[in-house]
């Protein structure tokens, strides 16, 4: 009988202890922020509202070369008609791929060690 009462009592401290976890993350996320669509974020990156999307108006306030030169990259691969500006049907399509897949290794030949990367 007393292991009986002692599981249920474990039982119970567990339960209520995952409860209450469970409730104290849902306060430290705090109050749930309305989902933009991407028809909203691209109304709102369109500064002059010409229903397209140039550059400079993708860039917004980026000013590190690196990050400006992967942005141009990205522009360039979905603007696919070559007008220097995006359309929203232009924005909301995937860019084509150009890279293997992640995780794909480069063929090796039998026998043929792999070079290590630089380190940086």
């Amino acid at each position: 009988m007393s292991r009986l009462l002692m599981s249920a009592a474990l039982a119970l401290l567990f339960v209520v202890g995952t409860t209450l976890a469970q409730d104290g993350d849902k306060k430290k996320e705090g109050p749930e922020k309305p989902k933009k669509s991407i028809e909203d974020v691209f109304k709102a990156k369109d500064k002059n509202g010409d229903g397209k999307l140039s550059f400079d108006e993708i860039k917004g306030k980026i000013d590190k070369p690196e990050a400006l030169d992967k942005l141009e990259l990205k522009f360039k691969a979905l603007d696919k008609n070559g007008d220097k500006a995006l359309t929203l049907e232009e924005f909301t399509a995937k860019p084509e791929r150009t890279k293997k897949p992640a995780g794909e290794k480069p063929e090796k030949k039998p026998g043929e060690k792999r070079e290590k990367k630089a380190e940086k």
